[in-house]
């Protein structure tokens, strides 16, 4: 749902070809944004499946490193390579899938297939503004 707002400066009555016209720009303007919206939701699926195929690996690190910190090391060192490599087999294959339909909209809005959606998020380091680095928090 959307406004169309036409503004004269002076008190106006519109014929009927002004209404259709406007009515016509309205629709054609509807149909532009919904067609935005889905390939803003297209691109941001080829996205997510284009990092997961190239950081999927790092859950062989990641793993391992977060059993060791929450359950200790014996863990960290037996189930933890196991889980990291089930882990990588899914990320990556899941970024596989993504890539090869994301030309495909899916309905409503756009949701991973993974949660988190990358491997590490809230890790990585970008620079702002003032050429200073910040965390991304989700």
């Amino acid at each position: 749902m959307g406004v169309l707002y036409v503004n004269y400066t002076q008190p106006r009555v519109f014929s009927v070809e002004s209404w259709a016209a406007l009515q016509t720009f309205a629709e054609y303007a509807a149909t532009a944004l919904d067609k935005a919206r889905v390939m803003d939701q297209l691109r941001k699926a080829r996205d997510t499946g284009i990092v997961n195929i190239a950081t999927g690996w790092g859950e062989m690190i990641k793993c391992p490193a977060e059993i060791n910190r929450d359950r200790g090391r014996l863990l960290g060192a037996t189930w933890g390579p196991l889980k990291g490599v089930a882990m990588t087999a899914i990320r990556t294959a899941v970024g596989v899938l993504e890539v090869g339909l994301f030309f495909y909209p899916l309905p409503g809005d756009y949701d991973p297939m993974l949660q988190p959606e990358f491997i590490w998020p809230g890790d990585i380091f970008i620079a702002d503004l003032h050429g200073s680095t910040a965390p991304i928090n989700p």
